[in-house]
């Protein structure tokens, strides 16, 4: 048997595991993401403990990334939808790099993948990631492998990992297919089934420097419009005293 589907077999023992993702970034490389595991609702009625199974609440996603440098838990969330218990975490980060790292310890770190975010000689920002398994068996027969795929894709195919990114400056490139890309908002929307995931996706997206000039630009507007409102408005006033005094 393939050992690339020995590595999913735990998963079989969750109650074949289901992940979503929405991530936004900021224009210095800081961010939220709000991340949901899904496991099967009849795992959790399994011996005494209905509430959790192996760690698996809203408290042990809390310690796991509390106290973690550039990390801040900003709430977490639990529901069951269609048979499936879904607990939801909302952290917001400094850097990929803290991200990463925080997660690193955790049982998300196969599903937050590798990341990092350069920036190349035109002055844009390199976002690469990669997800799912970074140890393919190289040594798999090719025989054994296909009936691996096979066996994968019967046990896993109906189940999903998703992920939603939003940038903050405008799309120049990736490797991903358009209809994944949405470059009227800087969005990309991508889903895999969990039978895939046995071996590495990699995702590269170049994309503009959200313009925080602007932002600065506004707030002096803003400035100047108020400044000038009031000066306008301590003429008139003014005006208005003269006439009256005389």
């Amino acid at each position: 048997m393939s050992k690339k589907l020995l590595l999913l077999f735990p998963l079989i023992f969750f109650g074949c595991l289901q992940y979503e993702e929405n991530m936004k970034l900021n224009s210095d490389g800081s961010g939220e993401v709000v991340s949901a595991i899904g496991i099967n609702s009849s795992i959790f009625s399994l011996g005494n403990d209905t509430t959790s199974y192996k760690g698996f609440n809203e408290e042990s996603i809390i310690k796991q990334f509390e106290h973690k440098k550039g990390i801040k838990v900003l709430g977490t969330s639990r529901e069951t939808k269609d048979g499936i218990v879904w607990i939801r975490v909302n952290l917001s980060f400094d850097s990929l790099e803290d991200l990463v790292k925080a997660a690193g310890n955790s049982s998300e770190y196969s599903m937050l993948g590798e990341m990092t975010l350069t920036e190349n000689e035109d002055g844009n920002f390199v976002f690469e990631r990669k997800i799912g398994s970074s140890n393919p068996d190289k040594n798999v027969e090719n025989t054994n492998d296909e009936i691996g795929k096979g066996m994968l894709g019967a046990m896993f195919g109906q189940y999903k990992w998703t992920y939603e990114l939003t940038l903050p400056g405008k799309i120049v490139s990736t490797n991903l297919k358009e209809s994944e890309t949405d470059r009227g908002t800087n969005q990309i929307k991508l889903s895999y089934s969990l039978a895939t995931l046995d071996k590495v996706q990699p995702i590269k997206i170049v994309f503009e420097k959200g313009n925080r000039l602007n932002v600065w630009m506004f707030f002096l507007l803003l400035v100047v419009a108020s400044t000038l409102g009031y000066f306008i408005f301590y003429l008139l006033k003014s005006k208005k005293d003269t006439k009256a005094a005389a």
